[in-house]
């Protein structure tokens, strides 16, 4: 027997999917007029062409629930032919006016699949779809219509300065993954729309060597002599801080993902935006935790590296935690890259302190706790700033790692539910498929990954590949993804979004707190080390 069934069932779905739909429709004001009549709707910007003309439209409006409806019978064949119910619209947008005449096309790309939790057997799919419409274009052969599909233009040039050699290599390749990752991403689609046009993307890197200073140059290089219309950020603070002055003096809109210091953003500079919390909020979420635990710890002893971040790091952890009922025995400075902190560590072990934290770099973390293990350093917790997270932390320190927390920017545990690109499963599904991982990605790749969506956003909201109308289009960006939030505040920070807290167990990342988004409890307190 033939199957004769029409449209797509739960498991023909896939994430990246897009479906243009064949049928388009011609709007008329008889369509137009019924409607409103038929809702009740007394808006004369609808039926009476009298009152249209005087508006700064000219004529009549087509009512703007037709539209929705007509796009969503449009998707029908192709989307939801067989679903069981239509659960909502999380977001509707109404760009650009619509008259009589005009002739509506759609398209919808799939966003999200995942089995239902409350109807074994079914599942949700959940999908964007945007509407093309074109004016009736009359011929003598009779009236025709055509979808206006988006025309190929140049190539969209951004440049990276990134630490693929150096002391910051391992997060300089993190940051660099995450580019690529959204890359291959926008390319395969045809590249970012900007005002009806699709361009595809050309990343250029430079490798700044882990030099803030040498960032600094190549981003001029970039910029002049590669032609770079638009700057992605370096990793950390220092070289971002560099690469800001350039940016700013030449009026070249930069996104970066892995510079949290506050201190790069209060210059007044307009054009360096930040997706990342920033570094205020690090440990802090750790105190958080701290204080919900039983016994509750009670003292601390801050390590910390001398560069901008770090020291950011270490006062807010100072600054707060006595509103957590905890106190700050001492904090201690070491030079940022310091390749032997045994001394510092040493002095943190006679204080015997309940937290030791640090703020710094993966290189410096991993010291740390190789010292901590070798004097015999037994907190109750291991806090470090940067470091735990990465799959490199694990493999340096093996079993040693365990019971180490972190504040981190991300985890594949978040709840946010992005309004493009890709969901947080489906990001790490990619993220694993493309790499050869086993391993999710950690949080350097996905902030890298969300600077890349936010000047893709800016510059579809702008319409323009104008550096100062993209400038201005990410100012006013407010948009959620599978990183959570991006929304800057007056200096271009990204105060909005919260960080999380995971802790690693048994050779694994797991986050640990808010309990919203936990995926598992906080082993405390760390036993100690001759007893692992």
């Amino acid at each position: 027997m033939t199957d004769t069934r029409r449209g797509r069932f739960f498991e023909d779905f896939k994430v990246g999917d897009v479906y243009r739909h064949a049928i388009g429709r011609t709007l008329s004001e008889t369509d137009n007029t019924w409607f409103t009549l038929l809702t009740c709707n007394t808006n004369e910007i609808h039926f009476n062409a009298d009152y249209a003309a005087q508006t700064e439209f000219g004529r009549p409006l087509m009512n703007s629930c037709l539209t929705l409806s007509l796009v969503t019978g449009l998707s029908v064949e192709d989307i939801s032919q067989n679903i069981v119910a239509n659960l909502g619209w999380d977001k509707v947008t109404l760009p650009a006016p619509v008259f009589a005449g005009d002739t509506i096309y759609a398209e919808s790309e799939v966003l999200e699949t995942r089995p239902s939790k409350s109807r074994p057997g079914q599942g949700i799919v959940r999908v964007r779809t945007v509407l093309v419409a074109t004016a009736l274009l009359a011929t003598a052969c009779g009236a025709s219509s055509s979808g206006n599909s988006p025309t190929t233009g140049a190539a969209i040039v951004f440049g990276a300065a990134v630490s693929l050699t150096g002391a910051q290599s391992k997060e300089g390749g993190l940051t660099k993954q995450g580019y690529d990752l959204w890359l291959d991403w926008i390319n395969q689609r045809g590249g970012i729309v900007v005002n009806n046009v699709k361009h595809p993307v050309q990343i250029k890197y430079e490798d700044d060597q882990s030099d803030p200073n040498l960032s600094a140059t190549l981003v001029q290089k970039l910029i002049t002599d590669e032609k770079s219309q638009f700057i992605l950020g370096p990793y950390g603070s220092a070289a971002t801080a560099t690469d800001a002055i350039i940016v700013e003096r030449d009026g070249i809109p930069m996104v970066e993902a892995n510079g949290a210091a506050q201190s790069i953003f209060s210059h007044g500079y307009k054009f360096t935006f930040g997706v990342l919390s920033p570094a205020n909020k690090y440990l802090t979420g750790v105190l958080d935790m701290a204080a919900t635990l039983n016994p509750k710890p009670s003292t601390i002893v801050m390590l910390s590296a001398n560069d901008n971040f770090s020291l950011e790091v270490a006062k807010a952890v100072t600054e707060y935690a006595p509103s957590k009922g905890m106190q700050v025995l001492a904090t201690k400075q070491y030079p940022a890259a310091a390749p032997d902190v045994s001394g510092l560590v040493s002095q943190a072990k006679a204080l015997n302190p309940d937290i030791l934290m640090n703020s710094g770099h993966l290189a410096e973390a991993i010291n740390i706790n190789k010292a901590a293990k070798q004097l015999g350093l037994n907190a109750k917790i291991f806090a470090y700033s940067v470091g735990p997270s990465t799959p490199d932390f694990i493999n340096a320190l093996g079993a040693d790692a365990n019971y180490v927390v972190d504040g981190s920017q991300w985890t594949p545990q978040v709840k946010y539910k992005p309004s493009f690109y890709l969901s947080v499963s489906d990001y790490v599904k990619a993220y694993e498929a493309k790499y050869n991982s086993s391993q999710p990605p950690d949080y350097h790749v996905a902030e890298s990954t969300a600077a890349c969506l936010a000047f893709q956003k800016a510059l579809e909201n702008a319409g323009s590949l104008d550096a100062t109308k993209v400038r201005d289009a990410l100012a006013s960006l407010d948009v959620m993804t599978f990183f959570g939030e991006i929304k800057f505040d007056s200096r271009g920070i990204n105060t909005f979004k919260p960080m999380v807290v995971e802790q690693i167990q048994n050779g694994t990342h797991y986050t640990v707190f808010p309990t919203d988004v936990a995926n598992g409890t906080p082993k405390y307190p760390t036993p100690a080390w001759s007893a692992r």
